[in-house]
């Protein structure tokens, strides 16, 4: 008898269409950029976007980065700006990993996954400051940040 070995587990989460965030903190969107150095030796950096806002709220670089890693990446971001909604990425290891599961139930954060995709630091630098946005009143993502305040109800 041959042992049948199973399929990798994967996270399970809502895959519907997402509405766009009405503010900051609302929901965060996590992935991946790889890149590779001149000398072969690949790398990868981890982008944590506030969806709401659209700002970059961290960059994470190194040539190999765990999911225990992301979670110390994210409770430093959450120190500095607070907790979000939820958080969505895509399949990867690293963020359908136990300690991403661990941590969003500690932080009673909701996690979504999604199809894979995204860029990096000079991205950040320019989608922040540089293009105004009609969905933010013809405001840059870190002017509009700066002043939003929550809709009066």
């Amino acid at each position: 008898m041959v042992r049948r070995h199973g399929g990798r587990k994967r996270a399970v989460g809502t895959r519907s269409p997402m509405p766009v965030p009405s503010g900051p903190n609302r929901r965060w969107s996590l992935d991946f950029v790889h890149d590779q150095m001149t000398d072969g030796r690949r790398f990868r950096i981890l982008a944590v976007v506030d969806d709401g806002t659209r700002e970059c709220l961290g960059l994470l670089a190194d040539t190999s980065i765990s999911g225990k890693r992301v979670t110390r990446e994210l409770d430093l971001i959450v120190a500095r700006r607070g907790r979000p909604g939820g958080i969505v990425s895509d399949n990867g290891t690293e963020l359908t990993s136990n300690a991403i599961l661990a941590w969003s139930e500690r932080h009673k954060v909701a996690c979504r996954w999604r199809m894979p995709a995204w860029v990096l630091e000079a991205w950040r630098r320019d989608c922040n400051a540089e293009p105004p946005r009609s969905s933010l009143c013809w405001q840059t993502p870190l002017a509009f940040a700066a002043r939003w305040q929550p809709p009066s109800t």
